[in-house]
């Protein structure tokens, strides 16, 4: 009986290496690819990775992964190239991703995702403080569309991601 615990347990830690090692490599893995200047370009803290190798939160960081790039796609439809880094695109970017996380983990979890991602010694203080902010806009809004009914409604939060930009809710530009 100990043995098939056991040899349960030793397969699932290995398929999960091997999700973590396939499918989220391009976020979390030692080898970090760099996709654009608006993408993850300055690779993975050592807390993001630390927290997305540990066996029992892998599957939650590919969801995330996947979630990152809905959330790169949307901004390229919706934003001009010279404004997906440190611009209104790369503001709707992470208020759209931290608002996808919310509706998927709840806003405890999704402040985490948005936290550990930011935490790391090559990122600009400036960018970092805009990113987070943008991440909390993205969170309240995904909080007020679920209170609205709207919980899981990507559209509505797209548009009010957008409108965060132009009322001037998020930060294009970092201090």
């Amino acid at each position: 009986m100990l043995k098939t615990i056991f040899a349960a347990f030793l397969i699932t830690l290995i398929a999960q290496f091997a999700i973590i090692n396939t499918q989220a490599a391009p976020l979390y893995g030692a080898n970090v690819v760099k996709l654009e200047k608006s993408d993850y370009s300055y690779g993975v803290g050592s807390a993001e990775k630390k927290w997305c190798l540990n066996p029992f939160h892998t599957l939650d960081c590919v969801t995330a992964k996947d979630l990152a790039d809905e959330a790169l796609k949307s901004a390229q439809d919706n934003f001009s190239n010279d404004q997906l880094h440190n611009g209104p695109g790369d503001a709707y970017r992470h208020c759209y991703w931290s608002g996808l996380l919310t509706f998927e983990f709840g806003e405890s979890e999704a402040k985490g995702f948005g936290d550990r991602h930011e935490d790391f010694p090559e990122n600009p203080s400036g960018e970092k403080a805009m990113d987070l902010h943008n991440n909390g806009v993205g969170r309240t809004i995904a909080q007020q569309l679920d209170k609205d009914g709207k919980k899981g409604n990507k559209a509505a939060l797209s548009t009010a991601c957008k409108q965060a930009v132009s009322d001037g809710r998020l930060i294009t530009k970092p201090n």
